[in-house]
């Protein structure tokens, strides 16, 4: 569970570098809501004409498993750091530098045919861990 998290969070980094969206890619690690979220905040990227570089650095455990349920589902939460990404216009000017800025994400993922993929996932940013 805690590998289908991270893959996912590697193609959104990689959704958020390109600003192009891999409907592959978002497929092999998403469904339901979040497969829609990734489409639509790529899209909104390319829009605004933004590109973020760097890395985010994860901390995820898994929080809870409901192995009975159709489908399986599990819960992760993650300490993200998002002290390294950076955000630049289309123009290559600077948007939003993070510094020491680590908060918690969520996510619910399901057994889909025999993956697991992210269903929902969200962050709070105004949360510290």
């Amino acid at each position: 569970m805690v590998a289908a998290y991270l893959e996912m969070r590697q193609v959104q980094a990689q959704l958020r570098r390109t600003g192009q969206v891999d409907l592959a890619a978002i497929a092999a690690v998403s469904a339901g809501d979040a497969r829609a979220a990734l489409v639509a905040d790529t899209q909104e990227q390319r829009r605004k004409g933004l590109t973020v570089t760097g890395e985010i650095r994860h901390s995820p455990r898994v929080t809870a498993l409901v192995p009975t349920g159709e489908p399986e589902t599990a819960a992760v939460e993650d300490c993200q750091d998002v002290s390294a990404l950076r955000t630049t216009d289309a123009g290559g000017n600077l948007v939003q530098q993070n510094r020491e800025w680590r908060h918690v994400a969520t996510a619910r993922l399901a057994l889909v045919e025999g993956h697991w993929k992210v269903t929902e996932f969200a962050s709070d940013p105004d949360s510290r861990c």
